[in-house]
């Protein structure tokens, strides 16, 4: 199974094969495929909790991450080089994997139903690769947060200043994978680190933390996070201090409207006369 037409090959009969083969019998199928992949490359490597550690974060963001990563955005969130890069070249046979596995390898699955396969409980039944996904986005959004306070972010430009694409990615989606994970004491940190480092130059759209979204989302965004924080995380002030850093960024941008209107779209302008109205309601 470690020819990476192998697999690709099986997955379309399987998907495409005998009409009369109901859904059922297919999934079945393709699982049955995907678990004998994934124990013939790494059986060999239960015994070593790290290495099984190693993969698994793979597998997560294979499972539940959305878009395309690539083996250097894994290694700037903390996955070993070596082990992002074995991992990818035993999955060959279920990833889109042309020759050398270098930094800019896309980790890219050649089915929708292997992402979809490693976060079903029904039908990944080893403990050692099943994904499940409110652990999984607990696991990404941590990643992320801790990669976003980061003070030495210059550092992380290529050799024409561009950010990687894991940084673009951690600002446009921290959030959401926050929004669906459960809490867990370290996502608890990182998302206190973030807050207390660098949240307002993401609500401000400041210098490498600028993204695509517009200013008035990013506040409905935070706001977001602050509701699951309160709803899931421990009273320890983190959600006050949420609140109040969303005061005063929604008193930035309502003197900003007032400044400059068309800096802004016209439904944020109307959602912003209500914030200078009311102030940001919940």
């Amino acid at each position: 199974m470690q020819e990476d037409y192998g697999a690709a090959g099986i997955l379309d009969e399987l998907v495409s094969a005998n009409p009369v083969t109901d859904a059922t019998g297919t999934y079945d199928n393709l699982g049955t495929l995907y678990l004998t992949i994934l124990k013939n490359a790494f059986d060999i490597f239960r015994a070593n909790a790290e290495r099984i550690q190693n993969i698994q974060k793979v597998l997560i963001w294979i499972a539940v991450s959305v878009g395309v990563m690539d083996v250097n955005g894994l290694g700037l969130i903390g996955i070993p080089s070596w082990a992002i890069r074995d991992t990818v070249n035993r999955l060959r046979s279920v990833l889109i994997v042309d020759g050398d596995i270098t930094p800019a390898t896309e980790i890219r699955e050649c089915h929708a139903s292997f992402p979809q396969f490693l976060s079903d409980s029904a039908r990944c039944t080893d403990p050692a690769f099943l994904v499940d996904p409110p652990s999984g986005h607990a696991t990404i959004a941590t990643s992320l947060l801790d990669l976003l306070a980061r003070d030495d972010v210059d550092s992380l430009r290529d050799a024409d200043g561009n950010m990687p694409r894991m940084w673009v990615y951690a600002g446009l989606r921290w959030d959401g994978h926050l929004g669906v994970a459960r809490y867990t004491p370290e996502l608890g940190r990182a998302l206190r680190g973030f807050v207390e480092t660098h949240l307002e130059d993401w609500l401000q759209k400041k210098d490498t933390w600028d993204s695509p979204w517009d200013m008035a989302p990013l506040v409905d965004f935070c706001a977001d996070v602050r509701t699951w924080y309160k709803n899931n995380g421990p009273d320890d002030g983190l959600a006050a201090e949420l609140d109040t850093i969303i005061d005063r960024r929604v008193e930035e941008i309502v003197a900003e409207a007032a400044q400059s209107p068309d800096k802004f779209r016209d439904r944020h302008l109307k959602q912003i006369k209500v914030w200078a109205e009311k102030g940001y309601t919940w």
